[in-house]
């Protein structure tokens, strides 16, 4: 089960983002963020979802704590305040 997760993980960042490894970054440490941050996003998109014809899917414009929208402003003030990601 955790290595169907780890390849999960790895193929969502390599194949569906284009990202690789870093050079010369320790591979658990990388692990450990790259699954933090998908449980942040699946975190904010449970709490975002919205049923609409009988179709669950997640809503952007869904507001409150958690919420796919909270994310997004959580993102622009990081980088208002700190000029980049």
């Amino acid at each position: 089960m955790m290595l169907q997760r780890i390849d999960t993980i790895r193929a969502y960042y390599q194949v569906l983002l284009g990202l690789s490894r870093e050079k010369g970054q320790d591979q658990t440490e990388l692990f450990r963020q790259r699954a933090y941050h998908v449980e942040i996003i699946l975190t904010a998109q449970k709490a975002s979802m919205r049923i609409d014809n009988g179709v669950v899917q997640p809503d952007m414009l869904a507001r409150g704590p958690m919420t796919l929208n909270e994310l997004w402003l959580t993102i622009l003030h990081h980088i208002e305040e700190r000029g980049k990601l």
